[in-house]
């Protein structure tokens, strides 16, 4: 507003106004300043998320995933963990392959890809043979499953025991043993 135009305002108002005046346009100043602005806060409650997801970190783990495996096991589906099932365990040597697999209800059980059990008459052209194991405890050192012909499975730290059935009329009790290195485990 030109200079001209304030006076005569000012003139006509009086001195009265013209101090009133001035004592609301310093409050609505020391109000601004003190207050913000007029414009409303914003509510932390109500900034929205991130659209893009954050990818969850992988599983604490301890050693080497083998090479043609992932968190679902091996990748023959013999040794596969079923359906959306995880792996906690993985051991192998040579041509065999042990997987131990939890599923969404917590419970382990165990397939492996082995060469079958041993006979008195050729111990050294054995098939090898898928088999399944279900859950049957933990020791200290492994873990340890049994197949519903009676084959019982223990994986240990770095060595994978398998305890046959008896043959029918038979006390001896025929085990074969894999050393395995130390393998893959999952520790969640």
């Amino acid at each position: 507003m030109p200079t001209s135009s304030r006076r005569r305002i000012s003139a006509a108002l009086g001195p009265a106004s013209r101090g009133a005046g001035l004592l609301a346009c310093a409050a609505a100043i020391a109000l601004t300043t003190a207050c913000g602005s007029d414009a409303p806060a914003d509510d932390p409650s109500s900034t929205a998320a991130p659209t893009s997801q954050t990818p969850l970190p992988p599983p604490p783990t301890k050693g080497t995933v083998p090479w043609g495996a992932d968190l679902n096991g091996f990748a023959q589906k013999e040794v596969r963990c079923d359906g959306g099932d995880i792996a906690v365990r993985m051991m192998w040597t040579g041509e065999n392959r042990f997987v131990a697999c939890r599923n969404l209800k917590g419970i382990r059980y165990l397939k492996a890809w082995t060469r079958a059990q041993p006979s008195s008459t050729s111990d050294t052209r054995r098939p090898f043979v898928a088999m399944r194991g279900e859950f049957f405890t933990d020791t200290p050192n492994s873990m340890q499953f049994t197949t519903s012909d009676g084959a019982k499975f223990d994986l240990g730290p770095t060595i994978v025991t398998i305890q046959w059935p008896k043959a029918n009329g038979s006390r001896k009790t025929i085990s074969t043993s894999y050393t395995t290195g130390a393998g893959w485990t999952r520790l969640d």
